[in-house]
Protein backbone atom coordinates (compact mmCIF):
# COMPACT_ATOMS: atom_id res chain seq x y z
CA UNK A 1 0.00 0.00 0.00
CA UNK A 2 2.38 2.42 0.94
CA UNK A 3 4.27 2.08 -2.39
CA UNK A 4 0.81 2.61 -4.33
CA UNK A 5 0.56 6.41 -2.47
CA UNK A 6 4.87 6.74 -3.15
CA UNK A 7 3.97 6.30 -7.08
CA UNK A 8 0.95 7.71 -6.85
CA UNK A 9 2.61 11.36 -4.70
CA UNK A 10 5.62 11.07 -6.84
CA UNK A 11 3.77 10.43 -10.20
CA UNK A 12 1.65 13.75 -9.81
CA UNK A 13 4.77 15.81 -8.42
CA UNK A 14 6.65 14.73 -11.81
CA UNK A 15 3.31 15.74 -13.70
CA UNK A 16 2.78 19.48 -11.86
CA UNK A 17 6.92 19.80 -12.10
CA UNK A 18 7.27 18.94 -16.04
CA UNK A 19 4.04 21.06 -16.88
CA UNK A 20 5.39 23.73 -14.86
CA UNK A 21 8.98 24.01 -16.15
CA UNK A 22 7.72 23.02 -19.71
CA UNK A 23 5.84 26.09 -19.80
CA UNK A 24 8.43 28.37 -19.63
CA UNK A 25 9.58 30.20 -22.99
CA UNK A 26 13.04 29.30 -22.21
CA UNK A 27 12.73 25.59 -21.71
CA UNK A 28 9.92 25.83 -24.96
CA UNK A 29 12.56 27.34 -27.61
CA UNK A 30 15.59 24.84 -26.33
CA UNK A 31 13.82 21.61 -26.12
CA UNK A 32 10.50 21.84 -27.65
CA UNK A 33 7.06 20.48 -26.60
CA UNK A 34 7.39 16.93 -27.88
CA UNK A 35 10.80 16.89 -26.86
CA UNK A 36 10.10 17.76 -23.05
CA UNK A 37 7.56 15.41 -23.00
CA UNK A 38 9.20 12.87 -24.36
CA UNK A 39 12.07 13.63 -21.80
CA UNK A 40 9.59 13.69 -19.01
CA UNK A 41 8.25 10.50 -20.10
CA UNK A 42 11.63 8.71 -19.75
CA UNK A 43 12.61 10.22 -16.34
CA UNK A 44 8.85 8.93 -15.06
CA UNK A 45 9.05 5.62 -16.32
CA UNK A 46 12.50 4.96 -15.17
CA UNK A 47 11.66 6.38 -11.50
CA UNK A 48 8.51 4.16 -11.72
CA UNK A 49 11.08 0.98 -12.42
CA UNK A 50 13.13 2.50 -9.67
CA UNK A 51 10.72 2.29 -7.32
CA UNK A 52 9.27 -1.12 -8.50
CA UNK A 53 12.69 -3.23 -8.65
CA UNK A 54 14.36 -1.23 -5.69
CA UNK A 55 12.38 -3.14 -3.21
CA UNK A 56 13.84 -6.69 -4.58
CA UNK A 57 17.21 -7.77 -4.55
CA UNK A 58 18.83 -7.46 -8.33
CA UNK A 59 22.32 -6.38 -7.90
CA UNK A 60 23.84 -3.08 -8.89
CA UNK A 61 21.17 -2.61 -11.48
CA UNK A 62 18.29 -2.58 -8.95
CA UNK A 63 20.59 -0.66 -6.59
CA UNK A 64 21.42 2.39 -8.99
CA UNK A 65 17.44 2.16 -9.99
CA UNK A 66 16.17 2.73 -6.34
CA UNK A 67 18.98 5.69 -6.08
CA UNK A 68 17.64 7.25 -8.77
CA UNK A 69 14.15 7.22 -7.57
CA UNK A 70 14.85 8.30 -4.44
CA UNK A 71 16.98 11.17 -5.20
CA UNK A 72 14.07 12.32 -7.77
CA UNK A 73 11.64 11.85 -5.23
CA UNK A 74 13.32 14.23 -3.08
CA UNK A 75 14.12 16.51 -6.12
CA UNK A 76 10.72 16.62 -7.53
CA UNK A 77 9.59 17.34 -3.84
CA UNK A 78 12.30 20.33 -3.03
CA UNK A 79 11.21 21.61 -6.78
CA UNK A 80 7.51 21.05 -6.47
CA UNK A 81 7.77 22.67 -3.39
CA UNK A 82 9.23 26.14 -4.86
CA UNK A 83 6.68 26.47 -8.25
CA UNK A 84 3.58 25.98 -5.98
CA UNK A 85 5.24 29.05 -3.72
CA UNK A 86 5.32 31.10 -6.87
CA UNK A 87 1.77 29.41 -8.36
CA UNK A 88 0.14 30.66 -5.09
CA UNK A 89 1.76 33.97 -4.57
CA UNK A 90 0.68 34.64 -8.95
CA UNK A 91 -2.15 33.45 -8.30
CA UNK A 92 -1.60 30.34 -10.30
CA UNK A 93 -0.22 32.70 -13.10
CA UNK A 94 -3.72 35.29 -13.08
CA UNK A 95 -1.43 38.11 -11.30
CA UNK A 96 1.21 39.47 -12.61
CA UNK A 97 1.81 37.38 -16.27
CA UNK A 98 4.62 39.80 -17.13
CA UNK A 99 6.79 38.34 -14.35
CA UNK A 100 5.28 35.11 -14.12
CA UNK A 101 8.30 33.86 -16.25
CA UNK A 102 10.93 35.37 -14.37
CA UNK A 103 9.84 34.20 -10.86
CA UNK A 104 9.70 30.32 -12.31
CA UNK A 105 13.45 30.99 -13.50
CA UNK A 106 13.93 32.22 -9.98
CA UNK A 107 12.68 28.80 -8.43
CA UNK A 108 15.96 27.21 -9.96
CA UNK A 109 18.37 29.56 -7.99
CA UNK A 110 15.82 28.91 -4.80
CA UNK A 111 16.17 25.16 -5.23
CA UNK A 112 19.73 25.28 -5.36
CA UNK A 113 19.78 26.79 -1.86
CA UNK A 114 17.42 24.01 -0.57
CA UNK A 115 19.42 21.40 -2.55
CA UNK A 116 22.76 22.58 -0.53
CA UNK A 117 20.54 23.42 2.72
CA UNK A 118 19.41 19.42 2.87
CA UNK A 119 22.54 18.05 2.20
Amino acid sequence: MFSLILNVVGSALHLYCAWRVGSLPRVRRRVGYRGWWLASAVVWVIYIAGVSIGDEPGGLIAWVLSQFAIHWLTTLFLLGLCLLAVDVVTGFGRLKLRRLAALRLGVKERYRELEQLFK
